[in-house]
């Protein structure tokens, strides 16, 4: 079989470049063919729990939002206003020519034996209450329809004797007289023998509860100072299976956990109290003033995933913020893909591979023949080598060298160059020849 000859240098880079060319195309197709087989990829992500929060607060004055009441306001209404007047009944006296004496700004206890206090209003219900420091009791209760509340004095003094005795205390009583719940009169014993009538509440009045309302409404930040109550409102996706909270309580980088509870939708908190027991906290344990910050963290458990969100709410600059952390959990989602394998990239292996089958069987390198080999090693000992026209030996001698090696070692040894015409190579000395013929 006819093989085409190369030379040596150009069939071997041929050879390489088409092996290269084979691993390079059977790595891109074995890719390709591998894309093409059924597999999964990466699409996205999916949610699959999260926790979610807004709030709600009631605000004392709000320009709008839903009312709602937050306690009741007692406000007095007056019906009228009181006056009164005074007499009152003695027993013989060298004091007064009269056993009947009125407005006096004194009534000395013993020689009065009854007080009456007239009121402009008649169709009233009063009270009588002995008063001291130690005591406070109710004597009588009664109603007049003519406004005139009569006192036994004598009476009155023995009383508060007595209960002075059975406690063991020696204290003057005040007897102090309410009007329908509302004026007030104060008869004031001096040492236990002068008594002094004083209007000290000069008005009847009614005392009106009213509701008082907030506005509950949504806002991302709420003013601290017109907040009364704060809702935290909860969100579960999907439905909560089960779950708890802790209020915790941030000062100085100390925790302080005010209560723990069962979660559900909704965490009231009163601002105020918690913002008011900081405060202590911080004098109690001598903690730097800060602003605190308060943490709800949250277990909530919804099917087969059980999340822990952390809520914090701040401070910021007399404004309420609310934010929430760590609240939510996503499946990565995956697709099954296929493609079609292209037939077209077999031919980046098939053909390379033919070229290469080729080189192999049907081209061999090109052998060179001894002087080409002689010259092509010539070529490193360009130095030693003389180029001549004509090889004349006239009757020297002629000593034949076996091969080019020993030819260069008889001109290392007698240092003469080596003479070159076509295919002879010689060195001359003394009339001998060392001849190298190709």
């Amino acid at each position: 079989m006819k093989k085409y000859k190369l030379n040596n240098t150009l069939r071997r880079l041929i050879i390489i470049i088409l092996i290269l060319a084979i691993i390079g195309a059977s790595y891109v197709n074995y890719a390709s063919y591998q894309s093409s087989l059924p597999h999964k990829i990466f699409v996205g992500d999916e949610l699959a729990a999260e926790v979610t929060c807004f709030t709600k607060g009631i605000l004392y004055f709000y320009p709008y939002g839903e009312n709602v009441t937050i306690g009741n306001i007692t406000k007095t209404h007056i019906i009228s206003y009181i006056g009164i007047s005074t007499f009152a009944t003695l027993y013989k006296n060298a004091l007064y020519n009269s056993t009947v004496v009125y407005n006096q700004p004194y009534y000395f206890l013993k020689i009065t034996k009854e007080l009456f206090i007239k009121t402009n209003i008649s169709g009233i219900q009063y009270n009588v209450y002995l008063v001291t420091p130690y005591y406070n009791k109710l004597v009588y209760s009664n109603f007049s329809h003519s406004g005139l509340i009569p006192l036994n004095l004598t009476y009155l003094i023995n009383l508060s004797n007595v209960i002075n005795n059975e406690i063991g205390v020696s204290v003057y009583p005040i007897i102090s007289i309410t009007i329908n719940n509302s004026a007030l009169i104060n008869v004031t014993t001096v040492n236990g023998d002068v008594i002094s009538v004083k209007l000290v509440k000069n008005y009847i009045a009614k005392e009106i509860v009213k509701p008082l309302y907030g506005k509950l409404i949504s806002l991302t930040s709420y003013p601290l100072s017109d907040l009364y109550m704060l809702y935290v409102n909860l969100g579960f996706y999907p439905n909560l299976t089960e779950g708890n909270y802790s209020l915790i309580l941030q000062i100085s980088n100390l925790n302080f956990t005010l209560s723990r509870g069962k979660l559900n939708s909704l965490i009231p908190l009163n601002l105020t109290q918690i913002y008011d027991l900081a405060e202590n906290l911080t004098l109690t344990y001598k903690l730097e003033p800060v602003t605190p910050v308060i943490y709800i963290d949250i277990k909530a458990k919804m099917g087969n995933i059980t999340l822990y969100p952390y809520i914090v709410i701040n401070d910021n600059n007399g404004y309420i913020t609310t934010s929430i952390y760590n609240n939510t959990y996503y499946y990565p989602i995956y697709e099954v893909v296929d493609a079609n394998y292209s037939l077209i990239g077999l031919s980046y292996v098939i053909v390379p591979a033919i070229l290469l089958a080729f080189m192999l069987l049907f081209t061999e390198s090109k052998k060179l023949s001894m002087k080409d080999l002689i010259m092509k090693k010539l070529n490193k000992y360009k130095k030693i080598v003389v180029h001549v026209e004509k090889a004349e030996f006239n009757n020297a001698k002629i000593v034949r060298v076996k091969d080019l090696n020993e030819l260069l070692k008889i001109s290392a040894i007698l240092s003469k160059p080596i003479m070159l015409n076509e295919n002879k190579l010689w060195i001359e000395d003394d009339g001998v020849i060392y001849l190298l013929e190709v």
